[in-house]
């Protein structure tokens, strides 16, 4: 008769194998791998591109960090990166004077055509936010359609095998609306701080 821990070791293994069977029958599973490669794929691509550009690395991770919770999707934050470096590739020891060059590099590597990546960057749009002189700066709604063919093509062209794209209009309209809040609020500690600083130039 088999002792209390064999019997135990035996439902545990047969127990994880059926687990580990039904995890990978599933659709889920096969859409978190591919999605795995395809961050994989970009990282490894944006570190190129900044190692090549002589950008900061630790500036790059942290966007990296931040495309977790972007709400156009993982894979398609990853791209907008990579849209937003090729546009402006400048950092602390890059001169604007070499952006050209730098874009030029950038294509190389990536063997992308420069236009793709502006009109993507262009339909992507922003929310509204201050400039530095605590001016609003208003948003500019993605062009949906637009947006989502240009990542598709980035992505086809980078061999990307899965792209999230999240975006849509309600999705839009909502993370506006808590922008415009931000500014709201951004706007009234701006007022109390200068309220301060004009007190403390009077006493």
């Amino acid at each position: 008769m088999k002792s209390f821990e064999d019997r135990l070791a035996q439902v545990r293994k047969n127990n994880l194998s059926t687990i580990n069977t039904t995890r990978l029958r599933s659709d889920i599973a096969i859409n978190d791998a591919l999605r795995r490669e395809s961050v994989k794929t970009m990282v490894s691509t944006l570190e190129e591109v900044y190692e090549v550009c002589g950008l900061d690395l630790d500036m790059l991770h942290r966007k990296i960090a931040a495309s977790r919770r972007s709400e156009y999707g993982r894979v398609p934050a990853l791209i907008n990166i990579l849209a937003a470096t090729y546009a402006w590739p400048v950092g602390d020891s890059v001169h604007a004077s070499e952006i050209p060059q730098r874009q030029e590099d950038i294509l190389d590597i990536l063997k992308l055509d420069k236009e793709l990546l502006l009109d993507l960057k262009e339909a992507k749009g922003y929310h509204s936010f201050l400039d530095e002189a605590f001016e609003v700066v208003e948003s500019v709604e993605p062009d949906y359609e637009e947006y989502n063919y240009f990542v598709l093509t980035v992505a086809d062209n980078l061999q990307i095998p899965f792209v999230d794209n999240k975006m849509n209009d309600a999705l839009w309209a909502k993370n506006e609306a808590k922008a415009l809040k931000k500014i709201e609020e951004e706007k009234v500690l701006a007022d109390e701080a200068l309220k301060r600083h004009e007190a403390l130039l009077a006493s």
